[in-house]
């Protein structure tokens, strides 16, 4: 992911996104608890409000692999599928890890210069 790219065509500064990124990184991991444990809990309904959440911000970021995943998690769950399984939650969480990732290497010193060190070196 092109940090600057992704920032221009959403209409955002790069800081600006970075920042929205990281409150949606925040809230899909918490979201994503919440799906994990209503899978294991047995609870469709509570899985498919988690999936929506995500999903619906994963699409307005424009991450539309994500989204389709959590739309099939979100389709199984309120048709009580038996078929939500971890492998899907897992591809899910691999998904955020990725952008997490690219958050950490996204060199940003354009945007934000680094002080130059007033002491003179030595």
């Amino acid at each position: 992911m092109n940090i600057a790219d992704k920032a221009k065509s959403l209409g955002f500064e790069e800081v600006e996104l970075r920042e929205m990124l990281e409150l949606f990184i925040e809230i899909s991991l918490s979201d994503l608890q919440k799906l994990q444990s209503a899978v294991d809990q047995k609870k469709p309904e509570l899985a498919a409000a988690a999936a929506h959440s995500i999903k619906g911000a994963a699409r307005s970021f424009g991450f539309d692999e994500l989204a389709g995943k959590l739309e099939i998690v979100e389709l199984r769950a309120r048709g009580n599928d038996a078929n939500l399984d971890r492998e899907i939650l897992t591809s899910v969480q691999r998904e955020l890890d990725e952008i997490i990732e690219t958050l950490r290497t996204v060199d940003l010193a354009s945007v934000h210069p680094k002080t130059p060190n007033p002491l003179p070196p030595g």
